[in-house]
């Protein structure tokens, strides 16, 4: 993956000029937009959840291994997207739905609503991340 080298240099620079310098993994892509998805006829959860993309999550394990061995924090917003459904696979569903809420504008962006709703916990995860704990 050709980021995790970019991203590690990017962060390793900007400790010049912070004190502390926090990465903000990025939430597994959807695979399809998710007004066809959820408009289309018969949609089920199960037909609007896509699979995490084993490449991503490698490449997110990897940033923050090497954000954790230069000193600089690590966001995983995983969790906040997709669930695990079984600890035996390294498999993550990640729904457009969560809770009633739908959680994607598009294929790469989040909805103004989930994101209201991921401020506690984002900044409880900030917090960690900046202060430890």
């Amino acid at each position: 993956n050709d980021a995790i080298p970019a991203v590690a240099a990017l962060t390793t620079a900007m400790k010049r000029f912070s004190k502390s310098v926090i990465v903000v993994g990025d939430p597994p892509p959807q695979s399809r937009q998710p007004v066809d998805c959820l408009l289309s006829q018969h949609a089920t959860m199960r037909t609007c959840t896509s699979k995490a993309d084993k490449v991503q999550l490698h490449g997110d394990l990897q940033i923050s291994a090497a954000a954790r061995k230069h000193g600089i924090g690590f966001i995983d917003t995983t969790g906040w997207f997709c669930a695990r459904p079984s600890p035996k696979k390294f498999i993550y569903l990640c729904p457009l739905v969560i809770n009633g809420t739908i959680t994607r504008r598009d294929l790469g962006h989040i909805t103004q609503t989930y994101s209201l709703e991921l401020a506690a916990p984002f900044r409880a995860a900030f917090r960690r991340a900046l202060f430890g704990g």
